[in-house]
């Protein structure tokens, strides 16, 4: 027989789910979006939209994030993508 708490198992995925879609659809919060706004950055959903027609874009990987380290942030790019040869 199951126990209790197994059964509310599906039920904190689903809040989890939820809260981690809420989050990355919020895209940083209004005060972010806003700063961007007003400094002429569009939001990536603004990007999006002024590059495809409407209806044609599927969205995949709602919950990708940052492959940059934190102690990488202050790293100018070329020294983070330093890349070694593979011996052929």
């Amino acid at each position: 027989m199951s126990k209790p708490e197994d059964r509310k198992a599906p039920n904190r995925d689903a809040e989890s789910y939820e809260g981690r879609s809420a989050r990355a659809l919020a895209m940083g919060g209004t005060e972010k979006l806003a700063r961007r706004k007003a400094v002429g950055i569009l939001n990536v959903r603004e990007r999006v939209d002024a590059l495809v027609d409407a209806g044609t874009f599927i969205e995949s990987g709602l919950f990708g994030v940052s492959g940059t380290r934190p102690e990488d942030k202050d790293k100018p790019a070329a020294a983070v993508a330093a890349v070694t040869p593979a011996k052929l």
